[in-house]
C-alpha cells in the first residue's frame, strides 16, 4: 500500500513528464500541486518543455 505524503507550499518534490524533474510546491488546490521550475529556462521535455510552471496530481510526485 503506498503511504500518503503530506505536501506544503515551498517543498521541493520530484515528479517524472518525460523523465524525473523537480520542483517548487506554490499551490496546493485538492490532489493537484502547481510546481515552480528550479531553472530560469523552466521545465524540460516535450509535455511541459520551457514553462515556468505546472500542474502536476500529487499521486505523481514524491519527496
Amino acid at each position: 500500500m503506498k503511504q500518503e505524503q503530506k505536501f506544503k507550499v515551498g517543498q521541493l518534490v520530484a515528479f517524472r513528464s518525460d523523465f524525473e524533474q523537480a520542483g517548487r510546491i506554490v499551490e496546493i488546490h485538492g490532489g493537484w500541486l502547481i510546481l515552480e521550475a528550479l531553472s530560469p529556462n523552466g521545465f524540460a521535455g516535450a509535455y511541459i518543455g520551457g514553462q515556468r510552471r505546472a500542474r502536476v496530481r500529487c499521486a505523481d510526485c514524491w519527496l
